[in-house]
């Protein structure tokens, strides 16, 4: 902590405008005193009162400007001092705006019934760690400011004080649409701060978000390592006893992966067509990724049938759930890393299926913070999933649905997307749109029911739905 005291002391003087005598009297003093005007009483954080702020800070001025009167030529002004204190704490919240996050906690009531009152419970994270009221009764979400987050903090150790804190067995950190562990980041990737500072330009006005997606019952502390070696040496040993017990996400994935990379460089040869029957070319490390990326999906969507289909409790439900979004952000990473398949998103219909699977999670999970995201990818969905039809196929299907007409089997997928684009627009508070695009589905599923097979349209919604 004192250390990133020091760090943003010495920012604050290289600042090219505060060279004068007067301006190196206030630092000196700061420095000397330990004065952190991005704290309170000299700014508070949002909500509390703006004149408290202002108050503070004319107070401090007035302070200085009569003890430091006499080691200065001549009188100090409370105007100057107050302006000079004014620029030095503009920049410093600028300096630290980039080390600040919100931690939008997700979890149980049962979870957060084990929540301690003490809010120096998560003090460790940051400066200041602070719980914003957000209004919601249920208590399914809690949001946590934390300001110049410790250069300390990890993925591991974060996920673990909440599954502590909570007693639940796991906690999945996701950051920009994407699920972040240490396995997947590594080294000096696991850091946070470092994780929430590497905002690129355009997204700099927004503020860092992390969700943390929490399940489970039951706090189990990590084991130590010489523990995790002797497990890891005793399993290996038990051969294949070890296929019968259960797999962590990572180990799934990791497996994933090596098959992917098997198949890839079989000698047997391997080769990808579109709808049409010609070969597309594509290097081993490209098919290797789109290999990943369908397995995963796959994977993810399994785990979501089993979660639509269980009647276990809501908290394994939502432990499913997290699981299975893991899986599909993990996917979207794959296609996000290749430049091949960057090409094919719009070619294909498995990215636009990928990205309703994921905003269906969101809403399934009721995180309504992902709600801006979860919009965006059904926007994507509905671009690639219209370049796989006719330009007038959606016309033509409703035309032929209000008229009582028959309608290809094919009009279920779009029967999701619009079902999930009116739920989604209808939490937005968008409501004509939701509007419409509520009636499309309507309308379509009505006629799916009348005019097509029921075998067909199963076949359909076991691809698609």
């Amino acid at each position: 902590r004192q250390r990133a005291t020091q760090t943003i002391h010495r920012s604050i003087v290289s600042y090219p405008e505060m060279k004068t005598p007067t301006r190196d009297l206030v630092l000196s003093h700061l420095r000397q005193e330990k004065v952190q005007l991005w704290l309170p009483p000299y700014h508070q954080r949002e909500g509390d009162v703006d004149g408290t702020k202002s108050d503070a800070l004319r107070n401090l001025a007035q302070l200085l400007a009569e003890q430091l009167s006499s080691s200065s030529k001549a009188p100090l002004k409370v105007d100057d001092v107050y302006s000079i204190l004014s620029q030095l704490q503009s920049h410093a919240l600028q300096k630290l705006k980039k080390y600040c996050v919100d931690i939008k906690i997700l979890a149980t009531q049962q979870h957060f019934a084990n929540l301690s009152s003490d809010d120096d419970v998560f003090a460790s994270w940051g400066d200041t760690v602070a719980t914003i009221k957000n209004g919601n009764t249920k208590k399914s979400l809690i949001v946590l400011r934390v300001e110049n987050i410790s250069s300390t903090l990890t993925v591991d150790k974060l996920a673990s004080e909440l599954c502590c804190e909570l007693n639940a067995t796991t906690a999945r950190v996701i950051f920009k649409g994407k699920h972040i562990s240490s396995s997947s980041s590594g080294g000096e990737g696991n850091n946070l701060r470092k994780i929430v500072s590497s905002n690129d330009g355009k997204d700099e006005q927004k503020k860092n978000e992390l969700l943390c997606i929490v399940s489970g019952h039951g706090y189990v502390p990590p084991a130590p390592a010489a523990a995790a070696a002797a497990a890891a040496a005793s399993s290996s040993v038990e051969g294949s006893a070890t296929d019968t017990t259960a797999r962590t996400d990572k180990e799934i994935i990791d497996s994933i992966r090596s098959s992917a990379s098997r198949i890839a460089y079989n000698q047997s040869g391997f080769e990808i067509t579109d709808q049409n029957g010609n070969l597309v070319p594509m290097s081993q490390t490209d098919s290797i990724s789109l290999l990943t990326a369908l397995g995963l999906h796959r994977i993810g969507r399994s785990k979501m049938e089993k979660c639509r289909e269980s009647n276990n409790d809501e908290g394994d439900k939502r432990n499913s759930l997290a699981s299975a979004l893991v899986f599909l952000l993990e996917a979207d990473a794959e296609w996000q890393g290749s430049s091949t398949l960057d090409i094919w998103k719009t070619k294909v219909d498995n990215y636009g299926l990928l990205q309703l699977d994921i905003a269906w999670n969101y809403l399934l999970l009721g995180s309504l913070e992902n709600l801006t995201d979860a919009t965006r990818r059904l926007e994507i969905a509905e671009t690639v999933l219209r370049k796989q039809v006719h330009s007038n196929f959606v016309t033509l299907a409703l035309v032929n649905a209000e008229s009582n007409n028959p309608i290809p089997p094919l009009c279920t997928i779009f029967v999701r997307l619009f079902l999930l684009q009116g739920v989604a627009n209808k939490m937005r508070n968008c409501n004509d749109t939701a509007a419409e695009r509520l009636t499309w589905a309507r309308v379509l599923c009505q006629q799916l029911r009348a005019s097509c097979p029921p075998d067909r349209v199963e076949i359909l919604c076991g691809a698609y739905c």
